[in-house]
Parts: structure tokens; C-alpha cells; sequence
């Protein structure tokens, strides 16, 4: 019998503890071409993910130096680089969305028109 996989905060080297809303928004924003399944994804590029959040969150002031940091705190916490982990963002996407914890439900929150509520 097959396997279902189900959303799991657990990835392969490590474990991440569930991610904040701003956490999981730079995330879809950098691994949105993943997420759509896209032909050979790339990761979005740092100027431009940084452009995408202040269009997201005007009220917000989100720089290329902010970006680095939340995905910085997102890789030493989940532990993604270890042997076979590709680097970088390109790695950090790939196995977030592998294992599920990105999911391409995600993308509502690039959803200018619809966002979330705050909680």
C-alpha cells in the first residue's frame, strides 16, 4: 500500500520548528517557482525577493540584509546543510518544498488582493 505524504515540519537533516508567518512569506516568495512547478526552477533572487515583500507588506521596511537574515535563522535552525545538501537558497527551497513544509497552498500569501488576516 502506498504511502500519503502528509505536511510535516520534519526534513531530512534535522528538524524545523514551524515556521512564522514572516518566515513562510520570504519563503514562498524565494521558492514560488518550485511551488508552481515550474520547469527549471530557480530560486528567486535576493533584490528581487526583497522588492516582492515590500510590495506585500508596504508598512514594512524589508531590505536584501532582513532577507538574509530570516532565511540564515531558517537554515541554522533546520539544519539543510549537510552532506548532499545543495547550497544556498536552491537548497533551502528544494527541501522545503520536498519534505512539505512549503506547500503550494503557500502561495496565497503573495496574494496582494486576498491576504491573510493578522492574527
Amino acid at each position: 500500500m502506498a504511502r500519503t505524504p502528509m505536511r510535516t515540519d520534519r526534513i531530512a537533516l534535522g528538524r524545523i520548528e514551524p515556521l512564522s508567518r514572516e518566515e513562510r512569506l520570504v519563503l514562498a516568495v524565494v521558492a514560488q517557482r518550485y511551488l508552481r512547478y515550474e520547469v527549471d526552477p530557480r530560486p528567486v533572487p535576493r533584490p528581487e525577493v526583497a522588492r516582492q515583500l515590500r510590495a506585500l507588506s508596504p508598512g514594512e521596511s524589508w531590505s536584501e540584509d532582513r532577507v538574509d537574515r530570516v532565511l540564515s535563522l531558517i537554515e541554522l535552525r533546520s539544519n539543510v546543510r549537510g552532506p548532499g545538501a545543495e547550497p544556498g537558497d536552491a537548497g533551502l527551497a528544494v527541501r522545503l518544498v520536498a519534505c512539505a513544509v512549503l506547500v503550494p497552498p503557500d502561495l496565497r500569501l503573495l496574494d496582494v488582493a486576498h491576504p491573510e488576516p493578522t492574527p
